[in-house]
């Protein structure tokens, strides 16, 4: 992980108050269970911003993250910007 993207990640959190956005769950003590997600995904043109992140639980973001590549089969791994 990129040195920048560690720092937004903390950022982000703290911001966010260590509390996922979708489901509403507080992981302060246990920040592994968390991630910095991009609302804009990088693939569809995003910015790796904070304007462009919110956090959410390892939980939701796989089904966020699922639903994305179901909903856009064209992305794959192997294309994915970055």
């Amino acid at each position: 992980m990129a040195q920048r993207h560690v720092k937004l990640r903390g950022v982000v959190l703290a911001r966010d108050d260590y509390r996922c956005c979708q489901c509403g769950h507080r992981h302060k003590k246990r920040r592994d269970l968390l991630v910095a997600h991009h609302v804009i995904p990088l693939a569809l043109g995003g910015r790796d911003a904070m304007e462009n992140m919110e956090t959410c639980c390892t939980d939701c973001h796989d089904v966020i993250t699922w639903c994305f590549f179901r909903d856009h089969p064209e992305i794959t791994t192997s294309n994915r910007p970055g």
